[in-house]
């Protein structure tokens, strides 16, 4: 829970951080994040859900391990995905990975289970990029940039991709 700055109907209230960007994008989340950490935040990458299964996909999908439970959860509650199976790594297409970051009611973990889903999956892409031809990260550009609000331009992600790739 964070103060989120909104003058327009309550100068101070407290929140969960990440209602300060559904309130007012990422304006109001840099300066909740930098208000209450004393933090200057230089550049910032907003990317939506529309473009999380299609990056995934660009880069052949990714492999996460699947515990039964989740699974059967996924398989029990989702209708529009392919069947998945539990294993120690299980490729993912991008719905399938996107279906798999949402669940939070499978366990007692609640939020705290979901993000740790999503940071699995996130790393997960980030091993699949390095294993990536150039053409398939231009590719995955392509396909992320048009759903993506940040001010880097284009050039600089690609040279901070490729630099972050070259040192694994």
């Amino acid at each position: 829970y964070m103060n989120i700055p909104d003058a327009a109907r309550n100068p101070e209230r407290c929140c969960k951080l990440n209602h300060s960007y559904r309130w007012g994008g990422y304006p109001v989340l840099i300066e909740t994040l930098e208000n209450d950490y004393k933090i200057e935040i230089d550049h910032y990458i907003s990317v939506d859900f529309k473009s999380f299964p299609k990056l995934i996909d660009s880069l052949g999908g990714v492999s996460v391990p699947i515990e039964p439970y989740e699974a059967d959860y996924i398989n029990r509650t989702t209708t529009k995905i392919k069947k998945i199976s539990a294993g120690d790594s299980v490729k993912l297409s991008g719905s399938q990975a996107l279906v798999y970051s949402r669940i939070r009611h499978v366990d007692n973990e609640g939020d705290v289970g979901r993000t740790a889903r999503q940071r699995t999956v996130i790393m997960a892409l980030i091993k699949s990029a390095q294993n990536a031809s150039a053409g398939q990260l231009n590719n995955a550009l392509d396909i992320v940039l048009p759903n993506v609000v940040t001010n880097y331009k284009r050039s600089e992600i690609l040279s901070l991709m490729t630099q972050a790739l070259s040192q694994g």
